[in-house]
């Protein structure tokens, strides 16, 4: 089904934050308001993809600048994936750009960000082409352009056009190249299906080049994804590089060890003959023990669901600066089209479903042309026994195996209670029997306080250690240490003692009104852990109480953890009184539940709200509402945002409410403050030049807070409106008159505005002769 082209192009500009031009039924261009869903409240469905249909064969190169392509289709971008492929244009500007087959203009673009100047030619097999950061228009389509501009007062436009008003040629040109919006100079070509979704173009043979060079696979990523997963026996994350290369075939050294739900992602890139620069890789597969998991292939984005890429993506290692891994997995949440999946877990490794000891992998990343590296290595499975501690006496230790893991192995360590070293006893299956599930070890253990007991199967995974306390000697008093950490939908919980626990603590959660035991086990005879999964329907304290024997008494400790929980499925609010702030979301605005923290702090006399955690990716974002200062200016005061670039002001997202400054995070959580902007945008470097009677006008404009507006702001000659064009990435302005002025002395007048209404003006009389 293809949905009405005017639908798609609102609803793919909302998904990318853009306020968009359509065509009203009178034929005039109108603004689509932010927010406004244009259907009444009725779902929209965009098809997925559609690939099927490529057929390039016909369509021609769309510039005369080279044939070198700089970057290819679905690249990481902060935010998207790259809907596109650019083509160098050798660092110059204005080279030809035709038209790749016959159409009709649908769509000028201009914004000072972003893709800068941007055309959308509708082609006769329904497939869109678009070419943007263009230095220039063909005149024809220069005038269309120029006269929106003028009827809108804006730099800014997109003009949507229903019906064929421009028509173009295969080889026509129809703009030349240029370095507007964001980058360098290059041109940025797109394809588009029906509904807009772009699409490959290097999966035509009419834009296909010579390549025989392999991707190269430079790091491999292995993720714990539960509190109970390990790699190599840790609960962080393992980053392995460097890998032996033979013949385009890498190879991981050593062994993996896994346990639990584990997830693989890979750091890759590609190369083409005679381009400098790193490319995205087309496609990935995991293979374990020969069969495909996973496999992704990247043929066509769904445009409303680019921003996903954080989900391809392991976002905490790009947020920690540690690099792009793309994952070998399907995270939960993840729509995207791109994957072949195998079995039920999308190639999570889930160390339950295969067998305990050493299981062969591999990665194989291909290039569109179908270049193909690989890397191999062998993970082991690690299967830990459960075992129990009964009891000890007359030269036994008695131990049940509560698992159907073989033991051939125990290792018997005691001490005196407060002794610093244990003394170890290793035990073979030749030396042990036992009934059943019941196991009896000959170890004397007259001289010990305290027991402990590990169990090895043949296939080497030894269990988490058990502890018996044979005789608990009084020590001095101490207290239950408790940490917590929230991994996904789970608490953490861990409980230390600069004592020694002489009896298994008991964990009490409660959430409001449900109060829930939590298993715990001991880890050495000073830490005990247990998780506890969340409920994401309660917002609020949740108090933690353990209770243990410490050196031979009752210790009971508690702690407080203050959790705020969004559900995936439903719409809902919450309001803390402190700190003061409330939270309001729709059904679907995040991923999977999400459980997360509110601290503050004072910096420079600014209230900063700290929402952790801020490495995962929201859908469809939350509004945040902070209290208002006393007497505070609602126009000047606003949410802000903390970036790497400085504060970034926040859209409030509906209507103000008294008492309260709203902000959406539609990205991440993040650290947010109230801050009052009352300085207008500043301008410098202007300079007016005449020759042969046309003025040429620049300056450099700055905002030190909210941004510069530029939609608001206005640039006069003797009181008529005049449109520069506006740079965005260096904050510069330039306009040249295409007409002389009478001679005499003219006045120009700049109004800059920034984004809360604070604005200035500058006048410069100039003299044309």
């Amino acid at each position: 089904m293809a949905l009405p082209v005017k639908l798609i192009l609102l609803l793919a500009g909302m998904a990318f934050g853009a306020v968009l031009l359509i065509t009203s039924p009178a034929g005039s261009p109108t603004a689509a308001a932010d927010g406004v869903h244009p259907t009444g409240g009725e779902e929209i469905r965009i098809p997925d993809p559609d690939s099927a249909r490529v057929n390039f064969r016909d369509y021609t190169w769309p510039t005369d600048a080279s044939r070198k392509i700089t970057s290819s289709f679905a690249e990481f971008r902060s935010l998207h994936f790259h809907g596109g492929i650019d083509i160098s244009t050798n660092g110059s500007v204005g080279h030809r750009v035709f038209a790749v087959e016959d159409g009709y203009l649908l769509r000028i673009r201009i914004t000072p960000n972003g893709y800068g100047k941007m055309l959308y030619i509708r082609h006769p097999d329904g497939y869109v082409s678009t070419y943007a950061h263009l230095k220039s228009f063909d005149p024809e389509i220069e005038k269309l352009a120029s006269a929106e501009q003028y009827r809108t007062g804006r730099y800014e436009i997109d003009l949507l056009y229903s019906s064929p008003v421009y028509t173009v040629k295969k080889g026509d040109v129809i703009a030349y190249t240029g370095d507007t919006g964001f980058g360098p100079p290059h041109l940025h070509f797109e394809l588009r299906d029906t509904n807009l979704n772009p699409v490959n173009p290097l999966l035509g043979t009419a834009f296909r080049q010579k390549d025989r060079i392999s991707p190269n696979i430079y790091r491999l990523l292995v993720r714990p994804l539960t509190a109970r997963s390990e790699v190599n026996g840790r609960e962080d994350p393992r980053i392995y590089s460097r890998f032996p290369r033979n013949n385009g075939r890498y190879r991981v050294p050593g062994k993996i060890s896994i346990r639990g739900d584990v997830g693989f992602a890979i750091g890759t890139v590609d190369r083409s003959d005679g381009v400098g620069g790193r490319k995205g890789v087309h496609m990935t597969e995991f293979v374990v023990d020969g069969d495909t998991i996973f496999r992704s292939e990247l043929n066509a984005v769904p445009i409303l669901k680019t921003k996903q890429i954080y989900l391809h993506y392991d976002l905490p290692m790009i947020l920690a600066g540690k690099g792009r891994f793309q994952k070998l997995y399907v995270e939960r949440g993840n729509e995207l089209p791109f994957y072949t999946r195998t079995g039920r877990d999308g190639g999570i490794v889930n160390t339950d479903r295969l067998t305990e000891g050493d299981h062969a992998f591999s990665v194989f990343c291909t290039d569109v042309y179908g270049n193909r590296s690989e890397l191999h290595g062998t993970l082991t499975a690690v299967h830990p026994p459960v075992i129990r501690f009964v009891e000890a006496g007359d030269g036994t230790v008695r131990v049940v195996n509560h698992s159907r893991s073989p033991i051939d192995r125990f290792s018997v360590s005691g001490k005196k209670q407060f002794a610093p070293k244990w003394s170890e006893h290793t035990i073979g299956k030749e030396r042990f029997q036992g009934a059943g599930d019941t196991i009896d070890l000959p170890v004397k253990t007259d001289g010990y306080d305290v027991i402990r007991i590990r169990a090895r199967t043949p296939m080497g995974s030894w269990s988490d250690p058990v502890f018996g306390t044979l005789r608990a000697r009084t020590g001095p008093a101490h207290t239950i240490i408790i940490d917590h950490e929230v991994i996904g939908d789970e608490l953490k919980i861990s409980l230390t003692t600069p004592g020694v626990f002489t009896s298994t603590p008991t964990v009490i959660v409660s959430e409001g009104l449900r109060t829930s035991i939590v298993p715990v086990s001991l880890g050495d005879v000073s830490l005990a852990k247990g998780t506890f999964r969340l409920e994401d329907e309660y917002s609020g304290p949740r108090t933690i109480r353990a209770q243990a024997e410490v050196n031979g008494k009752e210790v009971t400790s508690e702690s407080e953890l203050v959790l705020y929980s969004i559900p995936s499925d439903r719409a809902g609010s919450f309001s803390s009184a402190e700190p003061r702030f409330s939270v309001a979301y729709d059904s679907g605005a995040v991923f999977r539940p999400l459980h997360f923290t509110v601290t503050t702090r004072v910096s420079e006399g600014k209230t900063l709200y700290s929402f952790e955690p801020r490495d995962v990716l929201l859908n469809g974002g939350i509004r945040v509402s902070l209290a208002s200062p006393e007497g505070a200016d609602p126009d000047r005061f606003r949410v802000y945002e903390s970036t790497r670039n400085g504060w970034n002001l926040l859209d409030p997202g509906g209507e103000i409410r008294p008492g309260l400054i709203s902000g959406v995070l539609r990205s991440t959580l993040g650290e947010l403050a109230l801050m009052e902007d009352t300085s207008p945008p500043t301008l410098g470097l202007l300079r007016v030049r005449v020759s042969g009677g046309k003025p040429s006008v620049s300056f450099r404009y700055y905002d030190n807070l909210s941004g510069s507006d530029l939609d608001l702001s206005t640039v006069t000659i003797d009181d008529s409106l005049v449109i520069p064009e506006y740079d965005g990435e260096h904050r510069r302005a330039r306009y040249r008159a295409s007409g002389r002025l009478p001679r005499g002395r003219h006045l120009l007048r700049i109004t800059l505005r920034d984004r809360v209404a604070n604005s200035a003006t500058t006048e410069r009389w100039f003299n044309v002769r």
